[in-house]
């Protein structure tokens, strides 16, 4: 997925009712997949335990999993308002989203230099890439989440 792709909200919950609950809200159900680190943790033992317990994911493009994103924030923020039924000012978040797009796109548009090709709006990985340009592409991804000023750096 590309960062300029909507973030898709997921709901997860440990009982059937709770689920229907929140698709009849307009959240998808994950059908696929895995919920790792806490959010896992904490549904699997409160479904151990027959505790209704629900959990929100969103979508967000696989190369800025440990980026911040404002923008999947917002969108299981608005699901959770939504849901709760109260308002919210995301006029703060709004921005962090503007300033985060600007580097997920300086990311993607390095991401394309590199043995990248666009399919449609899509990021597609080249199939086969040589040493010499696994090398180069883990460098320029380097340079490029540097200058995104990322936690993540080689």
């Amino acid at each position: 997925m590309s960062h300029r792709d909507p973030s898709i909200v997921y709901g997860v919950a440990t009982d059937g009712r709770m689920l229907t609950d929140l698709t009849n809200t307009g959240l998808h159900p994950m059908s696929a997949g895995q919920i790792s680190g806490l959010n896992g943790l904490i549904l699997g033992h409160a479904a151990q335990r027959n505790i209704p317990a629900a959990c929100l994911l969103a979508t967000m493009p696989v190369y800025a999993v440990s980026l911040p994103n404002p923008k999947a924030t917002r969108a299981v923020a608005a699901a959770l308002t939504a849901i709760l039924g109260i308002a919210t000012d995301f006029t703060k978040l709004d921005m962090d989203i503007a300033g985060m797009e600007k580097k997920l796109e300086a990311i993607e548009t390095k991401l394309g230099e590199l043995s990248l090709s666009s399919h449609g709006d899509r990021l597609v990985f080249a199939s086969f890439l040589t040493d010499p340009e696994r090398e180069d592409f883990a460098e320029a991804l380097s340079t490029a989440l540097t200058k995104a000023k990322s936690p993540l750096r080689a």
